[in-house]
């Protein structure tokens, strides 16, 4: 009998030895993947490193707004070129991402590289008059510049790559208890930015590119025709009728939507946010909207991601107007119009 007993004591010592290499040899294996692997595959380490260069850059545009044009080229570009590079970081890290987050950290770039625009928008300075003489070799219509000396100093201000594209902003800020009226006409090259409005009322009829509002308080907005996106970021207690492809909207609160969307719109950091179906008209928003391919009601006014809010429940950030909240259609038709300043 203790001889059998001293062999199974013999054998459950061999198999606990067994285990032990067992799970060495797992925890080295584990050990030696952790090592050859890239530290930022992985959620947490992607966030932060994404989060990092998001404070840079906002802090990056926030300077520039506050130096204005003192600012200069080179800060522009170092915003451009960093953008750039968390393009391609969401890019390179989708394939192991969940696609809340690669949908989230793209909305994100996007969202920044509006701003830049924004902030283009606001600091360079209006093209310079200058002189043309007529040819008299030429016809009436061709004109002949006289050749000037170059300002290198004021061609670095102004980033090349982003100058075309500044030529076609407008841009209005700083306003109070003004009514703003501008018509963009067939055109659908126009991009509009407007910041730090306090109880304005703004229409905007015709064809636009894309939008940006910032800062803007106790306003009511009236747009026609957007074939590109819109972004909103600080909003408060406002109303706004928008037809556009894409609509984000950021950091807002009590402020009520009317919109026709191609897309669900995009809500973060919101609260009392209201959405109910576009609402504004004018003499030819028919033909705007149809150019624009906007003319057919999708009915994704309603479906919106909350972007902070990932549970199965209903978020409690936004909520649909009843129809006896609604405002009546607004008609746009007869409204002055006149032309708001670049700046």
């Amino acid at each position: 009998m203790e001889a059998k007993d001293g062999r199974y004591a013999a054998m459950l010592e061999r198999l606990a030895a067994l285990d032990s290499e067992r799970a060495r040899q797992a925890e080295a294996r584990r050990h030696d993947a952790a090592a050859s692997a890239n530290p930022l595959e992985s959620t947490g380490a992607f966030q932060g490193a994404f989060d990092e260069q998001r404070k840079v850059v906002e802090e990056s545009l926030s300077r520039i707004r506050q130096s204005g044009s003192a600012s200069g080229k080179a800060d522009m570009d170092a915003v451009a070129v960093q953008l750039a590079a968390m393009d391609k970081m969401v890019s390179d890290a989708s394939y192991f991402l969940p696609p809340y987050d690669v949908q989230s950290s793209r909305s994100v770039v996007d969202r920044l590289k509006q701003s830049l625009e924004s902030a283009i928008a606001e600091v360079i300075p209006k093209k310079k008059f200058s002189f043309r003489a007529k040819n008299s070799s030429s016809s009436p219509k061709e004109t002949v510049t006289p050749p000037a000396v170059k300002n290198e100093e004021e061609e670095d201000e102004t980033p090349s790559f982003m100058a075309d594209r500044a030529a076609k902003l407008h841009s209005i800020r700083d306003a109070k208890n003004s009514t703003i009226v501008h018509d963009s006409g067939e055109s659908s090259e126009t991009e509009v930015t407007l910041s730090n409005l306090t109880h304005c009322t703004v229409f905007l009829r015709g064809i636009f590119r894309a939008m940006f509002f910032h800062k803007l308080k106790n306003c009511h907005v009236y747009v026609s025709a957007v074939t590109g996106s819109i972004l909103l970021e600080e909003i408060d207690s406002c109303i706004f009728m928008l037809a556009s492809h894409q609509i984000r909207i950021h950091s807002t609160t009590n402020t009520d939507f009317y919109l026709r969307v191609r897309s669900r719109p995009i809500v973060e950091h919101v609260s009392g946010v209201r959405f109910a179906p576009y609402a504004f008209h004018y003499q030819g928003i028919e033909d705007h909207l149809k150019a624009a391919n906007l003319a057919e009601e999708t009915g994704l006014w309603e479906k919106v991601d909350d972007f902070r809010w990932l549970r199965a429940a209903a978020s409690p950030n936004w909520s649909i107007l009843r129809p006896d909240q609604r405002v009546p259609l607004v008609d746009g038709t007869n409204v002055s119009s006149r032309e708001f300043c670049n700046k």
